[in-house]
């Protein structure tokens, strides 16, 4: 890792998650939502969720265009559940393109204004074409049934700078939670086409610059630990760092 170079912090089940959209939805047009989460004593992104497009987002072969009411309903809701900000976008762009474009800075200056953010993340994903057209019938079953089909998902990382007004590419750290990320996908202001699970094969997401994973759990994911806990019926608790569902 450069020195002193900026990272985003973001659990696994939210790339996850994001691998999955983009595998199930993005073959002929853009996809993108919004990331959650908070701050670190560095001033670096923690981000614990990833929401997906809301119902009336415009979803095209060259653009994507955020469902606005569904992004405000997202954010008064995370604030008021969880204490957490909307602090990152992400989307997936056609081809190989995988820098943020000249629309989505005007999108990254307006939002840090609108809501007084001192930096927010922007993760592009670019994504690989599923099995050959030139394999025969049984080659393409077989690579279904093997789970051969996910195509890979590429993620590209960015950090946009309030003060300068620009973005530069920053280190990924990945951790192992789902609480929020499973949680806030069984709300109901959630599309349901959009409640996918959140088990992508790890061998189809390729996270450029990332980073070796974070020892421990961020203050910002135990915050919202608790918040879940006191939020959510009994059959889920904390245990150590993992939330989990007693099965009992």
């Amino acid at each position: 890792m450069k020195p002193n170079k900026r990272s985003i912090t973001v659990s696994n089940a939210a790339v996850s998650y994001t691998s999955h959209l983009c595998s199930k939805h993005g073959a002929s047009t853009e996809i993108g939502g919004l990331g959650l989460g908070s701050y670190d004593e560095r001033g670096d992104l923690v981000v614990m969720a990833m929401l997906p497009p809301g119902p009336k987002a415009e979803l095209s072969a060259i653009c994507f265009v955020d469902d606005v009411n569904y992004i405000n309903t997202s954010i008064t809701f995370a604030k008021e559940r969880y204490g957490l900000s909307p602090l990152l976008f992400w989307h997936l762009h056609p081809g190989d393109y995988s820098e943020p474009s000249h629309t989505d800075l005007n999108q990254c200056i307006r939002f840090t204004h609108a809501f007084r953010l001192p930096a927010l993340g922007y993760m592009i994903m670019t994504r690989q074409n599923k099995a050959s057209n030139r394999n025969r019938f049984w080659g393409k079953y077989l690579a279904g049934f093997n789970g051969k089909t996910n195509p890979l998902i590429t993620i590209h990382s960015y950090i946009f700078d309030t003060d300068q007004s620009q973005y530069e590419p920053c280190c990924v750290r990945s951790i192992d939670y789902d609480g929020v990320q499973q949680e806030i996908l069984n709300c109901d202001f959630i599309p349901e086409r959009y409640k996918l699970r959140l088990s992508y094969p790890t061998d189809k997401i390729k996270i450029i610059d990332a980073i070796a994973s974070a020892p421990s759990i961020p203050a910002s994911f135990t915050n919202a630990f608790s918040r879940i806990a006191e939020l959510i019926t009994p059959d889920i608790f904390v245990d150590g760092h993992i939330l989990n569902h007693d099965r009992s």
